[in-house]
């Protein structure tokens, strides 16, 4: 299974990340507070997650810390 899509939507206050995959699998998951930055913070590492296997979570991490946050929910 691999990551093809990293979608972000903010729905009233609440920002909703999707992660889309090969496998017809898509997670979701809720992110701090929005922010005006929030979305284009976490579409920033889209790039870096495409491909990645999603059930590996440590890589995803290090691909996030790679990219500049210290961890998932924090901006630089």
């Amino acid at each position: 299974m691999k990551i093809t899509d990293l979608k972000c939507a903010v729905i009233g206050q609440n920002p909703i990340v999707r992660v889309v995959t090969d496998a017809g699998i898509d997670g979701y998951g809720e992110a701090e507070a929005s922010k005006p930055y929030l979305k284009p913070f976490v579409l920033h590492f889209r790039e870096a997650l495409l491909g990645e296997d999603p059930t590996d979570v440590e890589r995803v991490l290090l691909r996030i810390r790679q990219r500049g946050a210290s961890s998932p929910t924090a901006a630089p």
